[in-house]
């Protein structure tokens, strides 16, 4: 199983910084960096406002780690697209895998 883990992924949690105007930017802040198998993929077309878009899912694997706690604050990154996390499940309850299912906006 570990020889599919081949997709690098960036879990990154969200921070407020101040400008230099006394402003806050919200910023993207590397919390952990693995090797994952991306179980699923799926575009499917959403109509929000009126305006047609793509909302892209995907299921990744990853291996389970006792160091790092996993919550949907966390966004990830993958090939320059962020990924909202909407579930976390320990895979099997055997504490191996975690399947993390993420969706985006384009």
């Amino acid at each position: 199983m570990i020889g599919k883990l081949k997709n690098r992924i960036t879990f990154n949690s969200k921070t407020s910084v101040s400008d230099s105007a006394g402003g806050f930017v919200n910023t993207l802040v590397s919390y952990y960096v693995c090797w994952a198998e991306m179980v699923s993929n799926t575009n499917s077309k959403t109509n929000i406002t009126g305006r047609d878009s793509l909302n892209d899912a995907i299921t990744f694997r990853i291996r389970y780690t006792t160091g790092k706690t996993f919550t949907n604050a966390l966004v990830i990154t993958f090939k320059s697209r962020t990924y909202m996390i909407n579930s976390i499940i320990n895979e099997a309850d055997l504490n191996q895998y975690y399947l993390i299912s993420c969706a985006t906006l384009k």
